[in-house]
């Protein structure tokens, strides 16, 4: 097996499960048109649609949808078949790939840097370190990925010399909306008076605070957290207008991530399932009866995976504008006291090596014609936007001196990017810094 055809295995692997049948080159159905569809009526009369992964310029990768119009020149890469679904098996769809993305939820232990199988209890008093990990990650690759450096070793050996109890939170981060994994958290630690530090990544910072902010009593004891790399204000990745290049943003980014050399180790786990949602929701758009960019299909998408459209960055958000109300409410003062406890990590990952020139294809800023296929308006870290990582609301900025002392900015650059923030030695260190200041 070739290289290349490894890479695609392993894209591949689990697609099935998902209605999502590789179709073999040699197959006896193929054919040399361009856009080829076939349909056939197979158990219970549901139809059969045909889709391909195709290339074009610059490495950008690209789902052939029925109905759309054939603008760029492209370049058949693989086909799949894709059996449709009922919205309700869709649902269950997302369901399988989440407990498949996180096989062990709720929260466990670590004990020695090692997680514990069985599900644990905060302890009832004393301090508490919690880890929170983000979409298409689970808790094990959180801890695989602190354990990869001896920054990151360390840092774990200094949580456990100043901590009574270390514990990840595992959830579902496709299949329900950050509110619905917050009151897991909530009710997991009501029993618990204990200090909670919070480390959290991604969506998990939605998770997070969805419970110190709504969830959580005003009386608890002080709950600090630091989020890194988290869609605050939402994430132009799940906006419902630009949902279409958002699958083709997955796709050429999973292919990134599974050949990129330099950083490997740090993106493969990711690379699956974001290829696997992507040609999971392409091939629901292409068993649709009415395709394309229209608004109300793409808006009924996003809907259909709860996970994503929370994290929706526009103003139609409903999830998001309630969280970011709370600012305006009369509880304003009890979340400022909430907000100062908070610390942030933020990057705009602009890569220039080979492989990467996909990446401008998506961003406003760097696009001549902007009319064009971006999903940014321009900086981000691959997945998040980047001033959404510290906009806690439209009421909330924080001072210069805040800024100072409670954001780790790693400022434009090509090294760090959404999914190796934790393998960065200067991220380890703001962490435990902040940390372990006594206010």
């Amino acid at each position: 097996m070739t290289e290349s055809e490894n890479v695609q295995h392993q894209l591949d692997q689990g697609l099935q499960a998902l209605g999502v049948e590789p179709v073999a080159a040699d197959d006896s159905t193929r054919t040399t048109a361009t856009r080829a569809v076939t349909r056939s009526s197979v158990r219970g009369g549901r139809s059969v649609t045909e889709l391909s992964l195709q290339t074009r310029g610059d490495d950008v990768f690209h789902w052939d949808i029925l109905g759309e119009p054939a603008t760029r020149s492209i370049r058949s890469l693989q086909r799949y078949r894709f059996e449709e679904l009922a919205p309700n098996e869709i649902t269950e769809k997302l369901v399988l790939l989440d407990n498949r993305l996180t096989p062990n939820q709720g929260l466990r232990q670590l004990t020695s840097g090692n997680l514990n199988d069985s599900e644990a209890e905060p302890i009832a008093s004393g301090r508490v370190l919690l880890l929170v990990h983000g979409t298409f990650s689970n808790s094990e690759n959180v801890v695989e990925d602190l354990k990869s450096t001896a920054v990151g070793r360390s840092f774990l050996e200094w949580a456990d010399a100043n901590y009574d109890q270390l514990v990840a939170f595992g959830h579902p981060t496709l299949s329900v909306s950050p509110i619905l994994n917050a009151l897991v958290l909530a009710r997991a630690f009501s029993g618990s008076q204990t200090e909670v530090d919070v480390v959290c990544h991604s969506r998990g910072g939605l998770v997070v605070r969805w419970w110190l902010e709504a969830l959580a009593p005003s009386s608890s004891p002080r709950r600090r957290a630091v989020f890194v790399g988290s869609p605050l204000a939402g994430t132009g990745l799940a906006a419902p207008d630009r949902l279409r290049q958002t699958l083709d943003l997955l796709a050429s980014f999973s292919r990134q991530l599974a050949t990129c050399a330099t950083t490997a180790s740090a993106l493969i786990p990711f690379a699956a399932p974001m290829f696997q949602l992507s040609a999971l929701m392409a091939g629901v758009l292409s068993s649709a009866a009415t395709i394309g960019s229209k608004t109300p299909l793409l808006d009924a998408m996003i809907s259909l995976v709860p996970g994503l459209a929370a994290q929706s960055r526009q103003g139609a958000n409903a999830e998001l504008l309630g969280l970011r109300a709370g600012f305006d409410s009369s509880t304003r003062e009890h979340l400022l006291a909430q907000a100062r406890r908070y610390a942030f990590v933020i990057s705009n990952f602009e890569p220039e090596a080979p492989g990467w020139r996909f990446w401008r294809h998506f961003r406003k800023d760097q696009l001549a014609n902007h009319a064009a296929d971006f999903v940014f308006e321009g900086a981000n870290d691959l997945v998040v936007d980047t001033p959404s990582m510290t906009d806690l609301a439209d009421t909330f900025q924080l001072s210069p001196d805040d800024a100072r002392n409670r954001v780790l900015d790693f400022a434009t650059n090509e090294r760090v990017h959404h999914c190796n923030y934790f393998r960065m030695p200067e991220t380890l260190q703001f962490i435990q810094d902040f940390l372990a200041r006594e206010s």
